[in-house]
């Protein structure tokens, strides 16, 4: 971190020195599941009316060339497997995730004229069409999951569309 006012207050610097709790505490506990920015960001009001950044969270002024890449969920995941290496993110156990994608497949499926289905599995969900599943990734797994998951629900490697380009796709 670079403190970019040249009459800044030090803060940066400041944080850069202190220890690993004092750091934990400032940067990632917030952001982890009963936090205060957490509770704020998965709140029905927030997370029903923000699919990814919103003026309300992650976007302003200064950040708007990059605002197509910032996405509070993502954010969110990125906090837990900071805090816990074991943690692999999932669409079904996260509330935040499942009634964007809930919605997303939605609009997808009355795209597709409703030849579309889907299921929800242990993990993720797996759209249905008439020749073929689709496996919704997410861009934190590792290949060798993406790999088992393709396995185990029969989807073909080149059927794997990442969450982030899906919510794009489908507003």
């Amino acid at each position: 971190m670079v403190e970019q006012l040249e009459n800044g207050a030090g803060y940066t610097n400041f944080i850069g020195q202190t220890d690993a709790k004092t750091q934990y505490d400032i940067f990632l506990k917030e952001l982890l599941p009963n936090g205060y920015l957490y509770n704020k960001l998965t709140s029905i009001s927030h997370k029903e009316n923000c699919d990814s950044a919103c003026y309300d969270c992650l976007c302003d002024y200064y950040n708007q060339r990059y605002h197509s890449m910032l996405d509070w969920r993502l954010a969110l995941d990125l906090a837990q497997v900071a805090e816990n290496k074991q943690y692999v993110p999932d669409f079904i156990n996260n509330s935040y995730w499942k009634s964007l994608l809930e919605k997303r497949i939605s609009a997808y499926k009355s795209q597709e004229n409703d030849a579309v289905d889907y299921t929800e599995e242990k993990e993720t969900f797996i759209i249905h069409t008439s020749n073929e599943n689709v496996l919704l990734a997410h861009p934190f797994w590792s290949k060798n999951k993406i790999d088992s998951l393709c396995t185990k629900y029969n989807c073909s490697f080149d059927k794997v569309i990442y969450i982030n380009r899906f919510i794009q796709n489908f507003q």
